[in-house]
């Protein structure tokens, strides 16, 4: 038995076309997006390695009080739909596992005296994560495509 799989692409090509220009945004939106969850699913991991059980857990207190570590991985597909990004740079504590800290100490106050707050060394979990995913990035842009086109043509069938 062979386990080969012949594609179409010009059954594809033809039902993209007749696609009207929302639904075509929203195959390819959605293209990007399910090619793209492959990083972030390689970055929760590396995550997950470099804080042993945190990752899962919501911040009890601060600025990002009830969130998980996990949330600050930001996927965003932009509005022409031809561009994607990944981002982790916006959630401060992220930030810092990602590229590390200096030591810091606090200042002397009339209440407390300095002390040092120690420091978080890099872990890299994110660059790590892309380098070892971007080929199958690309590579899966295409079959992801074309399954995006398809569902959307059966939805708009359906209707």
């Amino acid at each position: 038995m062979s386990q080969t799989i012949d594609i179409n692409t010009d059954e594809i090509l033809r039902k993209f076309d007749s696609l009207n220009l929302k639904n075509q945004k929203k195959a390819a939106k959605q293209a990007i997006r399910i090619s793209l969850n492959v990083l972030v699913k390689q970055a929760k991991k590396n995550l997950q390695k470099v804080i042993k059980s945190r990752i899962t857990k919501a911040t009890q207190k601060g600025r990002f009080k009830g969130l998980k570590l996990s949330q600050g991985i930001k996927l965003n597909v932009w509005r022409d739909c031809k561009t994607g990004k990944v981002n982790i740079m916006k959630d401060g504590r992220l930030k810092w596992f990602e590229t590390g800290t200096t030591k810091r100490r606090t200042t002397y106050t009339n209440k407390r005296k300095a002390h040092s707050t120690g420091q978080i060394k890099a872990s890299h979990f994110f660059t790590d994560a892309k380098k070892s995913t971007e080929k199958e990035i690309f590579s899966n842009l295409d079959n992801s495509l074309m399954q995006a086109i398809k569902k959307t043509w059966d939805k708009t069938q359906l209707e």
